[in-house]
């Protein structure tokens, strides 16, 4: 199968030209991104919600190949991790709450997106931090228009079990919000 039109470690050359001096040319390759099941920090500026999620970014390497891409990553059993790195991902979104048939939705719309606060966790490659956070957030631009395309349309809010109690702060005429749950009696 030929993958050197996919994310292999010849491509990735130009960002970590660590990957392919360690693990060789086109072998097909893999970023898993985790976001922290902490509660992400929320501020509203300008009418905007500007949301900071916590990310941990696996770039993988399958050190085999010939069953690359794999459907789950948890099968492909020759990936090695190259790196591993924490960050910030922040962005502004605008959103409102709107019903049909009596139960409420959700309509918003991403304008745009940027890492920050990078952190190698783990790395068997040599890294340039700054351009890996460029390659990440011009990255995080090309996802952009698919998500606003389907949230735009709006979708339902589900009920849930927990009641949110949230913390209000205003800093430098900014509204901070955080939030937290708790299980509904």
């Amino acid at each position: 199968m030929c993958i050197r039109d996919s994310l292999n470690t010849s491509f990735i050359d130009i960002l970590l030209p660590g990957i392919p001096k360690v693990y060789g040319n086109n072998l097909g390759m893999y970023i898993n991104v985790a976001i922290s099941s902490k509660i992400p920090d929320i501020v509203i500026r300008d009418g905007k919600l500007v949301l900071t999620l916590h990310v941990q970014l696996s770039f993988l390497v399958d050190r085999d190949s010939s069953q690359y891409p794999q459907r789950n990553l948890s099968q492909c059993t020759a990936c090695d991790e190259a790196l591993a790195l924490n960050a910030s991902l922040f962005s502004a979104v605008t959103a409102g709450v709107f019903q049909v048939d009596g139960k409420n939705n959700l309509r918003a719309s991403v304008l745009n997106t940027f890492f920050d606060d990078v952190k190698i966790l783990r790395s068997k490659v040599d890294v340039d931090v700054d351009l890996l956070v460029q390659f990440l957030n011009e990255a995080s631009s090309v996802f952009v228009p698919p998500i606003n395309e389907k949230i735009r349309q709006g979708f339902s809010i589900p009920e849930n079990k927990f009641l949110e109690s949230v913390e209000l702060m205003l800093y430098n005429d900014t509204l901070i919000t955080r939030s937290s749950y708790h299980l509904r009696s």
